[in-house]
């Protein structure tokens, strides 16, 4: 499989059987996308490689390291100015895809991880406050959301008729999650409601209600 191919690349590597990595052959450099990703097994195959002669090219964000689960770790992010301390670092302090408020408050909250590397972020775009709320259950999450989205249009619903909040169309709205357990909970509800929905992304079923 995959893992196995990398492992093997890595023993000819540390044994100097390079020549039997036909890929290795005319290449000048190494492109790592989501540096922060990678694992033991994959920082040591970037190494190898580097000292073959290839130049390394890095881009990641040591704040979005989330797959520990499947082996990776920050640490490699963190060391690489140690491996490799000819390299020149370029940070990405201005962000473009998000508002001043949600930046701050994401800074907030990964200001507490306990390893990290320092990197002050600025937006000059403001977006609207957010608003954390505190639900008792998934259900009443997934009830908070339909209220929400029925007041924005005016009321429509038993909920909210005679509430609207200002005029909004459905294509207005996108409701995020993080686990298809609750996708389930929230495709109830609005099976529920009025509002028509389409559940998109890996959850296995694309459809309008």
């Amino acid at each position: 499989d995959l893992d196995g191919l990398l492992i093997e690349a890595v023993r000819l590597l540390e044994q100097g059987k390079g020549e039997n990595i036909g890929f290795l052959k005319g290449l000048k450099y190494i492109l790592i996308d989501e540096f922060q990703d990678i694992n033991l097994h994959q920082a040591r195959l970037v190494g190898l490689l580097e000292k073959t002669g290839l130049s390394v090219f890095a881009i990641g964000d040591p704040d979005q390291a989330i797959y520990g689960f499947r082996g990776a770790g920050v640490e490699h992010f963190l060391d690489f100015q140690r491996d490799y301390p000819q390299a020149e670092v370029i940070r990405l302090k201005n962000n473009f895809r998000s508002g001043k408020e949600i930046v701050l408050a994401s800074q907030a909250v990964i200001a507490n991880n306990k390893t990290r590397l320092e990197n002050a972020v600025s937006t000059p775009e403001r977006s609207a406050e957010i608003r954390l709320v505190r639900c008792a259950s998934e259900e009443s999450e997934a009830e908070f959301i339909i209220r929400e989205i029925e007041k924005a249009m005016g009321g429509f619903g038993h909920l909210s008729i005679g509430e609207g909040i200002e005029a909004a169309r459905f294509s207005d709205f996108a409701v995020l999650f993080r686990t298809n357990r609750q996708a389930a909970c929230l495709e109830e509800s609005f099976r529920r409601s009025s509002i028509p929905f389409h559940v998109a992304g890996p959850v296995g079923r694309n459809f309008w209600e």
